[in-house]
């Protein structure tokens, strides 16, 4: 009895050695030769994909024909991607104008902030004048243009502070200032 279980034990274990070489033999020969129920194929089987997708237009090799690298084996339509590239062309072209018009208007600001600190020179100037002239002789300037030249010197204040603020404004709208904008 003991004998039997042995050898059927023996028997169990190399049908399932078997089994195993088997299997392994049927994966490692499907990679090198590939079958289907109607043919073979003698070689590696290699997986084909396009760069991009699209739709075919025309096919370039026939059924079985044997292929090189480099061949072209089917072309796709053209059109969207011709489309895809006049478009990116016309964005560009829009991106270029919009950073002319903020490089413009940025160059606008610049010019109104040192305007408006010219003017608030020629402000201050003014008004240490009167300042002088009414210490001096409080009867020499009347109220009203003392009154006027304070005014001026308080609104060139005001025309610089905003000045400021526009260049600041249109320093923002063109993007951080770092290595990547240099033109800010």
């Amino acid at each position: 009895m003991e004998a039997k279980k042995s050898s059927a034990k023996k028997i169990s274990v190399i049908v399932v050695i078997l089994a195993f070489i088997l299997m392994f033999f049927n994966v490692l020969s499907s990679r090198f030769t590939p079958s289907t129920n109607q043919a073979r194929v003698q070689g590696l089987n290699l997986s084909l994909a396009p760069m991009v997708s699209g739709y075919v237009t025309r096919v370039d090799v026939s059924l079985h024909s044997e292929v090189k690298e480099g061949d072209t084996l089917f072309i796709i339509d053209r059109k969207p991607f011709e489309i895809a590239v006049t478009q990116a062309e016309i964005n560009l072209e829009n991106v270029t104008q919009n950073l002319t018009a903020g490089l413009s208007g940025l160059k606008a600001a610049t010019a109104q902030l040192n305007s408006a600190r010219v003017q608030l020179d020629r402000s201050t100037k003014n008004w240490d004048r009167t300042q002088r002239v009414m210490a001096q002789n409080e009867g020499a300037l009347s109220e009203a243009d003392r009154d006027r030249s304070e005014s001026s010197y308080l609104s060139a204040i005001e025309r610089v502070k905003t000045a400021e603020a526009n260049l600041e404004g249109q320093k923002a709208a063109l993007g951080p200032t770092d290595a990547n904008n240099p033109l800010v």
